[in-house]
């Protein structure tokens, strides 16, 4: 990879002679490179009060009811895709292993920790771009379900038909011979035992905002 960076570095007519050499330009580069990008984050930043609505609030709202999508939380949703086009400024893209949700995250907490709505993004000091924090989560989670089921089954030794329909109430499954779940609802959270509880990091890239 070095030799290959060498290689770029002399067709751009830069002079490498030793390590040094290399060591020097690619750290000068590196900081044009990051300099350029606070510059972008800063117009994604400036912009965020001309969007209309508040971005704390749709924050309060993702930590309350989850990750939104097209069928629930709807409102939710294209605020997270106004939020996630300001990448678009200068055609910016995120990783691959980044969706919209992680880039609207990144961009409005990234607003929250340089002062958010009371801040002049023009007054030249640097942003802090310290990468934000996220969990991945997984554990064991028990719940009170309520579920709609088709069934279909035979009673024996019944005499009537209200007879049978009691058997059948009292211990259905006893009696089911083919069923078909319809729906289901969650009425409480029981207990959810965490396994696994690991800090993950959202970070700024070159690459979202196109350089």
């Amino acid at each position: 990879m070095k030799s290959l960076i060498r290689k770029i570095l002399r067709e751009q007519g830069e002079e490498i002679n030793s390590q040094e050499d290399y060591d020097r330009i690619v750290n000068e580069k590196r900081i044009k490179r990051d300099v350029e990008m606070e510059k972008l984050i800063r117009i994604i930043l400036k912009y965020i009060p001309k969007l209309d609505f508040n971005v704390l609030d749709w924050l309060d709202g993702i930590r309350e009811s989850g990750p939104p999508n097209t069928f629930y939380r709807k409102t939710l949703n294209s605020q997270m895709n106004d939020i996630f086009n300001l990448i678009k400024l200068f055609s910016g893209k995120p990783p691959r292993y980044y969706g919209s949700l992680e880039i609207a995250v990144l961009i409005v907490e990234t607003f929250i920790q340089n002062g958010g709505y009371k801040r002049n993004f023009d007054d030249g000091m640097m942003l802090d771009l310290t990468p934000i924090t996220y969990y991945e989560i997984s554990g064991e989670l028990e719940e009170l379900m309520k579920v709609w089921t088709n069934v279909d089954g035979r009673i024996y030794g019944a005499n009537s038909p209200e007879e049978a329909a009691q058997a059948f109430e009292m211990n259905p499954w006893n009696w089911t011979d083919d069923s078909e779940e319809q729906d289901r609802e969650t009425l409480e959270t029981v207990r959810f035992e965490p396994a696994n509880v690991d800090a993950q990091h959202l970070q700024w890239s070159p690459e979202m905002v196109g350089l």
